[in-house]
């Protein structure tokens, strides 16, 4: 009796986690045409917004028209401070026939639509029915800083984000030779990918070294990481073959730590709600402690992963979805240099990761990540007179500082009832 009693409950649970992935029939023709409405919506936006024009958007017009008036050649001898990867694009979509700006904005529109995509084929992977998926992956398209990003800025982050994204389903997947190309991909187009570095580090240790059956591990997936540097320095060969010197495109990724750069000048830059803020002003002496607030955040992480060793379960929720969202809000918080965008993987993670999961507490972080760094956005984009802002990036470094610390206690709580009957990397 206690065992019909006990089969009976699980077949209601299983039931009611069905029901939560998959619409009651009536509704799945509903759920699929309102997918198809916001999928049009969000086209919409992006076209009513491609002649925005902002600073970085005039930027990206001049290196395009130089590299219109140079052809391939251009690669080598261009000014400018972003990855080749990234100019290789540029230089393609001058063979289009577009405007400047147009082409510029395409190459973000193109990559929103590779994160709808993406986040569809992660839903779906992770059992969400098609229409829930196809929902889920539209809504994608309105995270606010995905449109204020690329549909309105012009920047490009989230190509390395989609790149980022692909890695972690790879390494949860247990394809670490991929997950680890995907990321020397990411960090091609834009070095903020290092924040995801970690978690593939831990994800690499547990997998290959810190495991019964590690003896019995194939070779290759020891030397997966050798894969992140190849596919890096393959997306270094346009510019090689166009005639320009590997030590000159290695040091674009680093150029905000030159003393020739702005970034050497200012302790954080523009809006970005970090601890840097709570200073009070963004150069002066402050400026010399930089070094020590890099080893100080190295630290950090380090400590963050021995903690996640001794106290989470490999495979679980914590692990695989709380842990590179900390682990994307906690270095740009602590880290000097840092500019408004730099939380953008953050907030892109934890909205997916919301979606997949329906954990409170992530989805809280997506929607107060989105308040936070709005004021930053702003600053930038639209301009607002300092005097009438009500609320200021400081205001919303200490928000920031109550997120990171919500994230970490949910980190580290054992629930093992949320954990996964087994690790999902395999």
């Amino acid at each position: 009796m206690r065992f019909l009693t006990r089969h009976a409950s699980l077949q209601q649970v299983h039931t009611d986690e069905s029901a939560a992935q998959f619409p009651p029939m009536p509704y799945r023709s509903t759920v699929l045409v309102i997918a198809c409405v916001l999928f049009v919506i969000a086209v919409t936006i992006r076209i009513l917004n491609i002649h925005f024009l902002t600073g970085d958007g005039a930027l990206l017009s001049v290196w395009f028209v130089y590299l219109y008036e140079h052809g391939f050649g251009g690669l080598a001898t261009i000014d400018s401070d972003y990855g080749v990867t990234y100019l290789t694009l540029l230089w393609v979509t001058t063979k289009f026939g577009l405007g400047p700006i147009t082409s510029v904005k395409l190459i973000a529109y193109v990559f929103d639509a590779a994160l709808a995509a993406l986040t569809y084929f992660i839903l779906k992977d992770r059992g969400s029915s098609v229409q829930t998926s196809l929902l889920l992956a539209a809504c994608a398209l309105f995270i606010p800083t995905v449109i204020l990003n690329g549909a309105i800025w012009g920047q490009c982050d989230v190509i390395y984000t989609v790149f980022c994204l692909a890695s972690w389903l790879a390494a949860t997947k247990n394809r670490q030779v991929a997950a680890w190309a995907l990321f020397g991909i990411a960090m091609s187009f834009k070095i903020q990918a290092v924040f995801l570095l970690p978690f593939l580090v831990l994800h690499y240790y547990r997998t290959n070294w810190d495991g019964a059956e590690r003896h019995k591990l194939l070779i290759v997936n020891r030397l997966s990481p050798l894969a992140a540097v190849l596919s890096f320095f393959i997306c270094q060969s346009p510019g090689l073959i166009a005639g320009r010197r590997l030590g000159d495109m290695l040091s674009s990724y680093f150029v905000f730590f030159s003393s020739t750069s702005g970034n050497m000048k200012a302790i954080y830059r523009g809006g970005i709600a970090n601890v840097w803020q709570l200073v009070g002003r963004e150069t002066g002496p402050i400026i010399w402690i930089t070094t020590t607030a890099v080893l100080f955040t190295f630290v950090l992480v380090l400590l963050l992963l021995l903690a996640t060793l001794m106290r989470v379960k490999r495979g679980s929720l914590e692990e695989v979805y709380l842990l590179p969202v900390v682990l994307m809000v906690m270095i740009p918080y602590f880290l000097p240099y840092m500019h408004e965008r730099y939380f953008f993987a953050a907030e892109v993670f934890a909205a997916i990761f919301a979606f997949i999961t329906r954990n409170r507490v992530l989805a809280a972080t997506a929607v107060v990540l989105q308040i936070t760094s709005f004021i930053g956005y702003a600053e930038v984009l639209f301009q607002p007179d300092p005097v009438t802002l009500s609320v200021t990036p400081a205001m919303m470094s200490v928000v920031n500082a109550g997120v990171l610390l919500l994230l970490i206690l949910r980190l580290f709580r054992i629930t093992y009832a949320q954990s996964f009957s087994k690790p999902i990397d395999g």
